[in-house]
C-alpha cells in the first residue's frame, strides 16, 4: 500500500462518524452459509456488502448508526458512540432520573435538554437504553424529526425493536423504565454528520483502535487469499457486549424472585448441545469470540463471551446446538 493509500486508511480509521469494521466478527464472512443479513436490512443507504466479505462503501454511509446497533458480534460498531451516550446518561441521572435523547435532524430548540444528540436514533441500541436504565434514567424521552420524510427513515425500525427488547428486558427485571417516541412535524434535513462528544478517554482508546486497524491495512493489503485465510480469527466480545452483562448484573431482581426469560432479541444466549453431537469442533472454529471450547470431545461454552450470534447452530452439520434466550 502505498504512502497517499496509507493515509486515506489512517484517517478513516479515526473517523468516529464511519462505523469500526472488522470482517473477520462478521457471520456472513466467516460462514459463507449463514443467512444473517442484519446489517443490509438495517443501512438505508445499502453502503454495505458481505460478499466475500464484509465491507463498507464508505462514501455512501450516513452515518445512521442502525448497522452497529444490530450487529451482535461488533463486526460494525460504533464504540465511541456508546461510549458518550453512557458517559452522557451517567451525568444525567445524578441531576434528574428522566432524559432526552435526540436526533440531529429536529430544530436545535427542541433539543435545548437532550443529554446527548445523535445522528439518527437508529443507532440507539436496546444495550444503550439498558445502560440508561443501570445508570439511574427511569424515563427517557427519544425525540426525532418527521422519520417518514428522512432518508434514514429504516432504521426506525431497528430503533422500535431496541424500545420493545429493553422494555421488555427491564420489566421481567422489576425494573421501572420507559422509552417515548416523539416526533415533529418538522424534518431538519442532514448537511452534515456528528456524533455525540467523546470523553478523553474514549477517544484515546479509539484512536489506538483506528491506529491497530491502519497499521494493518498498510502492511497486509486487501487481497483475496490474505482475507479468506484470515476469517477464522477470532476476537474478545465487543466492550458493548462486556458493559450489558454488568449492566444486567446490576439491575437483576433480588434473590427470592422467580426466573423469568429474557427477550430473544436480548444478544445473549444459553447454548445446549444435544446427545446427536460428534464432536467435529466446526462451532468452536467459526464461534467470532471463542465462546465454545471442546471438553471431553463435546463443545462447552463460556456465557459470558456469548453474543447470541448463532452461527454455532448454523454451521453444526447434525443440528446438535440450541441457541436459546437466558433467564434473569
Amino acid at each position: 500500500m502505498d504512502s497517499l493509500k496509507l493515509l486515506d486508511a489512517s484517517l478513516r480509521s479515526f473517523d468516529t462518524l464511519l462505523p469500526e469494521v472488522t470482517p473477520s466478527l462478521c457471520l456472513a464472512t466467516r460462514y459463507r452459509g449463514s443467512a444473517c443479513r442484519s446489517c443490509l436490512d438495517a443501512c438505508p443507504a445499502n453502503a454495505l456488502t458481505v460478499s466475500p466479505w464484509l465491507e463498507l462503501d464508505a462514501d455512501a454511509c450516513r452515518s445512521c448508526g442502525a448497522c452497529g446497533a444490530v450487529c451482535r458480534t461488533g463486526a460494525l460498531a460504533f464504540a465511541a458512540r456508546s461510549g458518550a451516550m453512557r458517559d452522557a446518561f451517567r451525568s444525567a441521572a445524578a441531576a434528574s432520573p428522566r432524559a432526552t435523547l435526540a436526533c440531529r435532524c429536529i430544530d436545535a430548540s427542541e433539543a435545548e435538554d437532550a443529554v446527548c444528540v445523535v445522528p439518527c436514533l437508529g443507532a440507539v441500541s436496546a444495550r444503550d437504553l439498558i445502560a440508561a436504565a443501570a445508570l439511574g434514567i427511569e424515563e427517557i424521552d427519544l425525540v426525532s424529526g418527521d422519520c417518514r420524510a428522512c432518508p434514514d427513515a429504516a432504521a426506525e425500525a431497528v430503533l422500535h425493536l431496541a424500545i420493545t427488547t429493553a422494555e421488555g428486558t427491564l420489566a421481567f427485571l422489576h425494573r421501572p423504565f420507559a422509552a417515548r417516541r416523539t416526533q415533529t412535524a418538522g424534518y431538519q434535513p442532514r448537511t452534515s454528520a456528528s456524533s455525540p462528544a467523546v470523553s478523553r478517554r474514549g477517544l484515546f482508546a479509539y484512536v489506538a483502535r483506528g491506529l491497530e486497524r491502519a497499521v494493518v491495512e498498510g502492511i497486509a493489503p486487501r487481497d483475496p487469499e490474505r482475507s479468506i485465510k484470515s476469517i477464522h480469527k477470532q476476537s474478545a466480545p465487543p466492550a458493548a457486549h462486556r458493559w450489558l452483562i454488568e449492566d444486567l448484573t446490576m439491575l437483576r431482581p433480588q434473590s427470592g424472585r422467580s426466573a423469568t426469560t429474557l427477550p430473544a432479541s436480548l444478544p445473549l444466549a444459553i447454548v445446549t448441545v444435544s446427545p446427536e453431537c460428534d464432536g467435529c469442533g466446526l462451532c468452536v472454529r467459526y464461534c467470532p469470540h471463542g465462546a465454545l471450547h471442546l471438553d471431553a470431545s463435546l463443545p462447552a461454552v463460556d456465557e459470558s463471551r456469548c453474543t447470541a450470534c448463532g452461527l454455532c447452530a448454523e454451521v453444526c452439520p447434525s443440528s446438535s446446538l440450541l441457541v436459546g434466550p437466558v433467564t434473569a
